[in-house]
């Protein structure tokens, strides 16, 4: 038996039949006998079938169940029974029939391992544009629905008209289009509203009953296909076989999708039972304009983390160039590089086009052409190579390079940077020590030197930290010590200056810390801890209280504060109070943070390797930045001295050095 790989999932294909017909070499749809054409009817409208007619529609039900195998250039290949039917048997929107590709037989593998996981509850899949992931999940809602009997299904989309759409042009064109073997009576043929495929009432047949006979033995299959508005209350109750929420990318604010689908998930289920699936298609809106919580339900569906997801959902991406259209061959296989002599042939014969490169490259030259970042951003989103990409941000609602954030996104997927989990403590009322701590609040890419530790100098009794040529931090705090909900968070970044002897590894921020204690108090330790183990001078934000710099003075380290970094200062005011911290509510303060860190992602993205910190930037609004606990921060350390001479340095090395310790606690 043989698997194949496919997106966090091994797909087992079932046993190759001892003989496949190796003469067309490629999929060809089945041909319909030239006999069902002189079919005749009975009184009541049902098919009388030849023996010859039973044996094709025979054959035919196993495929469009089991699934079947042919030969593809060579190769024995086997597509479900799904993707059969969605071949021989569907009528797209525009009246046209599907063709093979090898990307939707991929695609139909991943749905059928899905559906059949006890633990899997459907699919989110964020799609390039016209991908045809609607038609294949309406095809789906009929075939589970004229395959199984009693089968529940639905649609909602983006908006309530677009839902109808779906099911007039999709569900009721291919349904209408059926030979008659696979078209069940239903109720109504020309709905608009709901298919019910249940056999209307001849009432001059209700008094015929045989004696005994309490139960009607020829109502259908009575399963249903319908739609709804878009609502956080839609289809949240019975029973739901299959659910097609198409488009939740685009989801209206009232109804994110990620609040929605808790909702509608109990539909699917009977106690631990499994009892329902959903296909959840989307291009993706910019994350400001309702693609951020289509996003979260994306991130909350990993398999590759773990078999059991957060969401119950699996999520699946397939990149832009692999089956986009025009650079298909004729066996249905992308032409992803620079195409055969074969192939461009067939492309020219099939739709007059003479191709030269393969579809990446002609994507990549297509986003070239755009001028427009807004626009470049939309094409990007449209038909994107990567999951990042499939959700970048409107360039023009994004402070930051977000093409450099992103790519540094990519890059720390790729070389997996090691970061430590760990939590301070004091030794004694002077030194600070570390340990690995899963629960940790602390994030450490580098440590100082043992003979950089707990470093200080002490003058007239007054200690000052003696590494703060070396170190800085920015530290954004929260309010109040009363947790009453949610809440802001408190934030820090540890940066090490920058190092004209190591310009790659220095200049860059190496300790993050992100929580919220139940006390004011506590948070102010960390910081102090931070202070006293890096050997620096905390810089802290200081427009909700100065109450720090009572805890850093009764706790005898009132030298480890920074007072306002000169950065922070408008020297064309006539007089300035200096304080310890910054003031962001001061409009010159809060600009310069806005430009530094402006200028630091442009010119050293390169060097964050903290990857929430890197999403947040993406997210970032400096007009309501009060949620963006880690920006906020990372601006104050920014502003706090850390000083990047010289022009741009190149990227950072792949192999960042982290030195390991033996743990004493």
């Amino acid at each position: 038996m043989s698997i194949e790989q496919i997106y966090g999932i091994e797909y087992r294909l079932p046993e190759k039949p001892s003989y496949i017909s190796s003469k067309k070499q490629k999929f060809i749809k089945t041909s319909i006998p030239e006999d069902f054409d002189e079919l005749e009817f009975d009184e009541d409208g049902n098919a009388i079938y030849s023996d010859e007619q039973i044996k094709f529609i025979t054959k035919e039900g196993e495929r469009i169940k089991n699934g079947y195998w042919f030969y593809n250039n060579g190769t024995p290949t086997y597509i479900t029974g799904l993707h059969y039917f969605y071949l021989n048997y569907w009528t797209l929107e525009d009246g046209n029939s599907p063709d093979y590709r090898d990307t939707d037989r991929r695609y139909f593998y991943f749905q059928d391992y899905c559906e059949k996981l006890p633990q899997c509850y459907g699919i989110v899949r964020i799609k390039k544009r016209r991908e045809g992931a609607t038609s294949q999940a309406t095809c789906y809602l009929v075939w589970k629905s004229i395959t199984q009997k009693k089968q529940f299904c639905g649609i909602v989309s983006k908006t309530g008209k677009d839902a109808s759409d779906a099911f007039i042009y999709m569900v009721m064109n291919g349904y209408r289009n059926l030979p008659i073997f696979l078209k069940p009576r239903v109720e109504d043929e020309e709905t608009k509203t709901e298919l019910v495929f249940k056999k209307k009432k001849d009432k001059r047949k209700t008094k015929g009953r045989e004696k005994g006979q309490i139960f009607d033995d020829d109502i259908g299959l009575e399963s249903k296909i319908n739609f709804k508005n878009t609502a956080l209350n839609s289809y949240d109750s019975g029973r739901v076989s299959a659910l097609l929420i198409d488009e939740a990318g685009k989801f209206p604010k009232e109804v994110p999708v990620n609040q929605y689908w808790p909702i509608v998930k109990k539909t699917l289920t009977r106690g631990a039972i499994k009892v329902g699936f959903c296909l959840i298609p989307s291009t993706a809106n910019d994350a400001k304009s309702g693609g951020e919580p289509y996003k979260a339900l994306f991130d909350e569906s990993s398999q590759f983390a773990n078999q059991y997801t957060a969401s119950g959902l699996y999520r699946y991406f397939c990149p832009a160039y692999d089956g986009y259209e025009g650079f298909i061959d004729e066996y249905g296989m992308s032409i992803i590089d620079a195409p055969t002599e074969e192939q461009k042939k067939y492309i020219k014969e099939r739709y007059g086009m003479n191709i030269t490169m393969g579809a990446k490259e002609y994507l990549i030259e297509q986003r070239k052409l755009i001028k427009d970042k807004k626009a470049l951003s939309e094409e990007i989103r449209m038909n994107p190579f990567t999951e990042e990409e499939a959700f970048m941000i409107d360039q023009k609602k994004c402070y930051f390079n977000s093409e450099k954030i992103y790519n540094q996104i990519d890059f720390l997927k790729e070389e997996k940077v090691r970061l430590r989990r760990v939590r301070l403590f004091w030794k004694d009322d002077k030194t600070v020590d570390w340990a690995d701590d899963k629960d940790g609040p602390w994030m450490i890419q580098k440590f100082p030197d043992d003979d950089e530790k707990n470093k200080v100098r002490e003058h007239e009794g007054i200690k000052s930290p003696a590494n703060a040529h070396k170190y800085v931090s920015g530290i954004d705090p929260f309010k109040s010590s009363v947790i009453s909900g949610k809440g802001s968070m408190g934030a820090c970044y540890v940066f090490e200056r920058y190092d004209i002897n190591d310009p790659n590894n220095t200049g860059m921020p190496i300790a993050e810390y992100v929580d919220r204690p139940r006390l004011k108090s506590l948070f102010h330790d960390e910081m102090l801890k931070a202070a006293v183990f890096w050997g620096y001078k905390a810089c802290y934000e200081n427009d909700v209280g100065d109450d720090f710099v009572d805890y850093f003075t009764n706790k005898g380290f009132k030298g480890y504060l920074m007072r306002t970094p000169e950065s922070a200062i408008d020297k064309n005011k006539r007089r300035h109070v200096v304080k310890y911290g910054v003031t962001s509510g001061d409009a010159f303060a809060l600009a310069r943070q806005l430009d530094t860190c402006i200028t630091y992602v442009e010119n050293h993205c390169e060097k964050i390797v903290f990857p929430d910190l890197l999403e947040e930037l993406l997210q970032y609004d400096h007009e309501n930045r009060t949620v963006y606990d880690r920006t906020v921060a990372f601006m104050i350390s920014l502003l706090s001295g850390v000083s990047l001479e010289g022009k741009k340095q190149e990227k950072a090395s792949v192999s960042i050095p982290l030195r390991t310790y033996n743990l004493t606690i």
